[in-house]
């Protein structure tokens, strides 16, 4: 990982900490630390709080450190449930989904502490990071897919992933518990 990475990370870890507000890590950064490197070009994190506490760490952070990374960033969060902020610094893009729904918040609880540049960071289990790329299936949510499973192949928990994807396809309308079939042969 790139020490603009890990330097980002510490800081936002370090504000939403001093706010007691819970975390993980997910998106590109936590599959390569699950799986195999890649480049990415944000930082991707859930936060386990409701748009008004999103919105009001967004107006505590200290300006110099984090900003919005647009003007409508508060119509957006209050829309789509995405915060989105820009590190001052290094202008690496932030983006904080406000995890409400149940799933969220699983994978917040069932995340591990990772050591991160001198930094306990909490990072998705590989199994919700595969159950969350399954559900976006973009070319590369594939990749990472395809590379934590070779990484963790003989240690991932199949029947959690298995029973999380049969009550999330109620919800998205996909067959989810084949695709995890699929990847666990």
């Amino acid at each position: 990982m790139e020490n603009e990475f890990k330097k980002v990370l510490q800081e936002i870890v370090e504000q939403l900490e001093s706010q007691k507000i819970t975390y993980c890590l997910v998106g590109g950064l936590a599959a390569s630390l699950r799986g195999r490197i890649r480049n990415t070009e944000d930082v991707d994190l859930i936060i386990a709080v409701d748009v008004e506490e999103a919105i009001q760490f967004l107006r505590s952070v200290p300006p110099e450190q984090f900003g919005p990374f647009f003007p409508e960033v508060e119509q957006v969060a209050r829309a789509s449930f995405i915060l989105a902020l820009e590190h001052v610094a290094t202008q690496i893009t932030l983006d904080l989904a406000i995890g409400m729904s149940g799933f969220e918040q699983q994978i917040v609880k069932r995340s591990e502490k990772t050591l991160i540049a001198d930094t306990e960071i909490n990072v998705a289990t590989v199994e919700d990071l595969i159950l969350m790329k399954i559900l976006a299936g973009r070319p590369q949510d594939d990749q990472d897919i395809a590379g934590m499973v070779a990484a963790n192949r003989h240690t991932i928990d199949w029947g959690y992933c298995e029973c999380v994807a049969g009550q999330l396809e109620e919800a998205v309308g996909a067959d989810l518990v084949k695709s995890i079939r699929n990847l666990r042969s």
